[in-house]
């Protein structure tokens, strides 16, 4: 048996871990057919980590050769930490299908978690705004080219006559793919042996880490250090403040979107701190009754028609909006689990470290526009 996508391992280890379970349920062993069918499996999949993470080592010193620049399965994929099955994959690397113990120690590679499906166009709330950037494959090392300014002319000319020229300024920046990382606390072995609590564990701490640090990043990032570059320090966001006495934030909303307009961009999501999303859908009328109107869908989160991220990392009375093709997320498509029983020898407790390596690409900051309310 061998494994050539990470998929067919993945769907592989699920379908022994239901036939194990399948059998635990019944009451009865494993015949010798079924047990060399898992036996088969759980060495295939080691097989498929261990050719990985030797690929994943020679991206690391330079060696390998990725397509960088491009999506990772060569169509846009977006980041979802949400995902349930990332965190599953996690759990199984921490005990492996048929497996009826934790492992005690060691270290796996697991997909980053992407989707092809474009979150804008479902007609679900987005769970996170990392979910409506496009992420990039990248080396560890890599450039982009930045668009600085953009000057369209074009006219109609006769035959063999000067055309026009378009003013399209590009400046190429060096960057680097930054790892964020996450580290357990201790935790009871016998606590964890249950899959269903590993589970768990994985999605509301360490997947939760990754995605806040990644967000907090992306929009807050300094550009120092180890640190992201983020929104609020790239040079050519545009800017808008409501002026005094503008104390409606759908208005305001509205006008930040109107400069997308008129420089013939598409705003894609906007993003709100939860209380100004809250100050707006229980807005009410003189009559009493909520004053939403068509503006705003409440049930697929959406203003003026756009797809609405809540982020408490956005400061109240503040609004990002982020144009098509403004910024993406580069990774290396890989996430690492590390599982340490060594430590906590002494207690019997575990500690999982997760990191990945990513960075916020700003493109086109012309299609960025960070607003600012005011007050009632």
């Amino acid at each position: 048996m061998h494994f050539k996508t990470n998929t067919e391992r993945s769907l592989a280890l699920a379908a022994a871990q239901e036939l194990v379970g399948s059998a635990i349920k019944a009451g009865r062993n494993l015949t010798d057919a079924e047990n060399a069918d898992v036996e088969a499996t759980l060495k295939a999949a080691e097989d498929f980590a261990r050719g990985t993470k030797g690929r994943a080592l020679l991206d690391a010193i330079g060696k390998s050769a990725p397509v960088d620049g491009e999506p990772l399965d060569g169509g846009t994929e977006y980041l979802d930490f949400n995902s349930k099955a990332f965190g599953r994959k996690i759990a199984q690397s921490i005990k492996p299908a048929g497996s009826k113990a934790l492992i005690t120690t060691g270290s796996q590679i697991v997909d980053t978690p992407l989707v092809v499906a474009n979150p804008l166009t479902l007609a679900k709330p987005l769970q996170s705004f990392l979910q409506a950037l496009p992420v990039v494959r990248r080396a560890a090392v890599y450039s982009i080219l930045r668009q600085v300014s953009r000057t369209p002319n074009a006219s109609v000319v006769a035959p063999g006559a000067t055309k026009p020229v378009s003013a399209m300024t590009l400046q190429s920046f060096e960057k680097r793919l930054k790892i964020v990382a996450t580290l357990s606390e201790p935790v009871n072995r016998y606590d964890l042996e249950d899959f269903t609590n590993l589970d768990l564990f994985v999605q509301s701490e360490l997947q939760y880490a990754i995605q806040l640090e990644i967000e907090d990043q992306v929009l807050n990032g300094d550009g120092t250090g180890e640190n992201f570059t983020g929104l609020n320090n790239t040079s050519g966001i545009q800017l808008y403040t409501a002026p005094a006495g503008q104390v409606d934030d759908l208005v305001s909303i509205r006008k930040a979107l109107s400069i997308f307009d008129n420089s013939g961009e598409t705003a894609n999501v906007v993003i709100l701190n939860p209380t100004d999303w809250e100050g707006i859908v229980t807005k009410r009328n003189s009559s009493g009754a909520f004053d939403l109107g068509t503006a705003v869908n409440e049930e697929t989160r959406r203003v003026w028609g756009k797809p609405v991220a809540l982020s408490g990392l956005v400061p109240s009375n503040t609004a990002w909006v982020l144009g098509e093709g403004s910024a993406n997320v580069s990774t290396d498509g890989r996430t690492h689990v590390d599982w340490d029983a060594s430590s906590g020898f002494a207690k019997n407790t575990l500690q999982a470290r997760v990191e990945t390596r990513a960075e916020v690409d700003v493109v086109r900051p012309s299609a960025i526009v960070k607003a600012t309310f005011v007050d009632a």
